[in-house]
């Protein structure tokens, strides 16, 4: 006589056998997976699934049975949906795939039969890591799966290149929040097709289009960070970023910051950094510069600005003060705050031209004489200082004099 088993016959409710399956890692929900159909169904459901191949082994042939092995769960997670359409509407919050050895182009199919699937069951979360010996072999175009991808909020990319048309904007992403591209070669244009983006991290990464510019303009843009990434020149136009970091060792010789009038926190750490552009970022800033290549600096902005330049070699810089109510409320505040501003270019061995529109901001130059005794000459090793003042009789005032040269006492002062 036939006995009924557990493995045959599991008296579990089917909401018990989900949460065991979800307290799993993916490996060993796999296993479980195989004890009956109930435990199956309910780990290919699940709304969470993580593809890890996990560490490659030293030894090459443990490394290949690995690699054989982590496909063959692929397959079953394919074969399970391939038969049965109505599964495939069953939504699925995140999706991560990671193969970190021995993949090969042979397996691209299968990869976007898997992106595909992601994509059909509205996937929020997407993270993607195609490593091993022959990395960023897998290629997204236009024509695979992700060009319906309207649902995804969040997108890890490592080790892929995406090869797009600038005539065939397919590939898009419409609701995608945040994206973190590392080991990567993109099209220019990727990063302009995420209308919605807010946080954007690119590193190690490099374009396929040739170009040596990468340009972001994204208006929701808050938060951008770019480390060691092939870029020579870098142009921001984002008016919502709040929050920008850039770090490089190499490459990298322009950067130019425009209209991001949300800027709040500024770092940069590029020794061959060679130009920098700063204009109408922000009121308040918090920016911290470090680069022993830095040539030029051109700024225009306010006074709120907390610079820290580390630059050896700055030899010349551009500075136009705006003029804005709220920095000179209180008496005597905006001599320390000026003279602070003025310092952050104390570095600068040549040239500084200084532009002042405002009569206020003029008179913000004339520091009193029981100040200058108090504390010490913002611009000390200047040799020349350009001041442009739009103001004649300001212009003419002596006290400016005095006051100018005591901001640069080892300079050629010329009034413009």
């Amino acid at each position: 006589m036939a006995v009924d088993t557990v493995l045959s016959r599991p008296q579990l409710p089917d909401h018990i056998i989900h949460q065991i399956i979800q307290l799993l890692p993916t490996k060993s929900a796999v296993r479980m997976s195989s004890l009956s159909k109930q435990f199956e169904a309910a780990w290919y459901t699940q709304p969470v699934l993580d593809f890890d191949e996990g560490k490659p082994r030293d030894d090459t042939t443990d490394s290949n049975l690995q690699h054989i092995k982590f496909i063959n769960i692929l397959d079953r997670y394919l074969d399970y949906f391939r038969n049965d359409e109505k599964i495939k509407q069953q939504l699925l919050d995140k999706f991560r795939l990671r193969i970190t050895t021995n993949f090969s182009v042979s397996e691209s199919t299968m990869v976007d039969e898997l992106l595909s699937l992601a994509v059909r069951r509205n996937v929020k979360e997407l993270d993607i890591s195609i490593g091993g010996k022959h990395a960023a072999l897998y290629c997204l175009t236009p024509k695979k799966p992700l060009n319906l991808a309207k649902s995804i909020t969040t997108l890890s990319l490592e080790h892929v290149t995406i090869n797009e048309d600038e005539s065939n904007p397919h590939l898009s992403f419409p609701s995608l929040k945040t994206m973190s591209l590392k080991t990567l070669r993109f099209s220019h244009s990727l990063i302009s097709r995420c209308p919605s983006i807010e946080t954007l991290s690119v590193s190690t990464s490099s374009m396929c289009d040739g170009s040596s510019t990468f340009v972001v303009s994204n208006s929701n843009l808050k938060s951008l960070d770019i480390t060691n990434c092939d870029f020579f020149q870098l142009e921001l136009r984002t008016t919502n970023l709040e929050s920008f970091t850039f770090v490089s060792e190499d490459y990298i010789r322009l950067i130019s910051l425009s209209k991001c009038r949300n800027l709040k926190s500024l770092n940069i750490l590029a020794q061959k950094l060679h130009y920098l552009y700063i204009s109408g970022c922000g009121h308040s800033v918090k920016a911290t510069i470090d680069s022993s290549s830095l040539e030029y600096v051109q700024f225009t902005g306010f006074l709120k600005y907390k610079l820290s330049i580390k630059a050896l070699n700055l030899s010349r810089a551009r500075i136009t003060l705006c003029h804005e109510e709220q920095s000179f409320n209180e008496p005597w505040e905006h001599f320390s705050s000026l003279r602070d501003f003025l310092e952050s270019f104390a570095s600068c061995y040549q040239e500084i031209i200084l532009r002042v529109d405002h009569a206020e901001m003029v008179r913000a130059l004339i520091f009193p004489e029981n100040f200058r005794k108090t504390v010490s000459p913002p611009l000390p090793i200047l040799k020349h200082f350009r001041v442009r003042i739009t103001s004649p009789m300001l212009a003419r005032n002596s006290d400016l004099m005095d006051s100018l040269t005591w901001i640069a006492p080892s300079a050629e002062i010329q009034r413009i």
